[in-house]
């Protein structure tokens, strides 16, 4: 039925971490191709889609962060970079 296709992106999203780390973007990953598997009926049903969302933009915010990061590390002298690292 509608609802228990919902219910099971529901659970999926709901293991989703409340703290979000590069280590869970497969896991977010998996969450949105099965929330976009679903008909517009069964989407309906999902109540706790802002987590995924909110999942998804901490996610992008973490990988820019990260590849900010490593920007300014590759600017740095490789004697500077060695004390850092």
């Amino acid at each position: 039925t509608d609802m228990e296709m919902a219910q099971k992106v529901i659970d999926r999203i709901d293991a989703l971490p409340e703290t979000i780390s590069l280590d869970d973007e497969s896991t977010i990953d998996v969450a949105s191709a099965a929330y976009d598997f679903l008909t517009d009926a069964q989407k309906a049903l999902v109540t706790n889609y802002d987590k995924l969302v909110q999942a998804q933009n901490d996610l992008d915010a973490l990988k820019k962060a990260v590849a900010a990061s490593n920007s300014v590390i590759e600017k740095l002298t490789p004697s500077t970079r060695k004390i850092l690292m």
